[in-house]
């Protein structure tokens, strides 16, 4: 008899909240029953003093008040909350995830950023063939993870503080954005990446292993998957066609270009970019475009899954390690 039962994750990110209820075969294979997702820029307006702001708060509230009853009509093995950069960061988190446990019955739980990148390499291992060395980059709304592989294993997890909104918000005040914003973003990037090249160095990784003579590049969450849907005029999202596309770097600097140029109501009638992501887009793909530079790749390979998927099916080995002690 196949041992199935459902399982759900939810992901409570910087800009977008998501969630997935799955069912999980004995083979480890994971079968999406039904997704739902939210952009509510959590860490828009976020202040080191005051942490989420107030907005923010009410509008996490009431969607995961949405996803509580979405989810109330299944019936689950297990379900695991989890909140990113913007809960790690905020003075306030304690308080957003009370109100949302008396309010939904959710428990929330906070990640540290290597777990996040662990639990993203997992998932993204479940459906795209990465090869024998490759990096993994989440890129959020708060931070961006990068995962050094090979044959499976995990070499190291950085969880860099470069997400999406806080690079929108912090570098492009005009619309479209000028020129010199665009520079100045560009080198807050090139920065950290250089940052993160020091970090591999001490923990005694050669970045020159992870290059595009003897790696894969693998992106996961909003931004690559966006700039694969606008490359392929996808009017309505597809995962099975995100799922291990390729994206050339030629044709992602032409898309980035077109993007710094349009003002945001013509970028928000870009068929395959999901609104609420207008502005986001921008260093999003700035961040990609300058990994791409810094280690030499010319293409980056899409996937759709990622930390959803990865909570889930960490959730099914736990359950079977449990059920291999006898003691369940």
């Amino acid at each position: 008899m196949s041992d199935t039962g459902l399982y759900a994750s939810v992901d409570i990110g910087t800009n977008t909240v998501r969630m997935l209820v799955a069912d999980v075969e004995d083979s480890g294979r994971l079968k999406p029953v039904f997704k739902k997702n939210a952009i509510i820029r959590l860490g828009g307006g976020f202040k080191p003093s005051t942490g989420i702001s107030k907005d923010a708060f009410l509008r996490g509230i009431n969607v995961l008040a949405s996803f509580s009853e979405s989810l109330s009509s299944f019936s689950l093995k297990g379900l695991r909350v989890v909140g990113t950069s913007a809960l790690r960061r905020a003075v306030n988190s304690g308080d957003f995830i009370a109100r949302v446990e008396e309010l939904t019955g959710l428990k929330v739980e906070i990640i540290p950023g290597t777990e996040e990148a662990a639990l993203s390499l997992k998932g993204v291992m479940s459906a795209v063939n990465c090869g024998k060395r490759y990096i993994v980059m989440d890129i959020g709304g708060g931070s961006t993870e990068y995962i050094f592989s090979a044959n499976g294993v995990s070499k190291g997890c950085y969880s860099l503080s470069m997400g999406v909104v806080d690079l929108a918000e912090r570098f492009l005040k005009n619309d479209p954005p000028l020129e010199n914003e665009i520079h100045d973003m560009e080198k807050g990037i090139e920065t950290t990446i250089k940052e993160l090249v020091s970090k591999l160095d001490n923990n005694g990784i050669n970045a020159s292993d992870y290059s595009r003579s003897g790696a894969l590049l693998v992106g996961t969450a909003g931004t690559p998957t966006t700039l694969s849907a606008i490359e392929q005029k996808m009017g309505e999202y597809d995962a099975d066609r995100i799922n291990g596309y390729v994206l050339k770097y030629r044709n992602t600097i032409s898309i980035y270009e077109r993007l710094k140029s349009m003002p945001l109501e013509r970028r928000s009638q870009m068929t395959g970019l999901e609104k609420g992501r207008e502005d986001v887009i921008i260093p999003g793909t700035a961040v990609i475009l300058k990994t791409m530079d810094y280690f030499g790749f010319r293409e980056l390979t899409v996937s759709d899954s990622g930390l959803l998927e990865g909570v889930i099916l960490k959730l099914r080995e736990d359950d079977r390690c449990i059920e291999r002690r006898g003691l369940s």
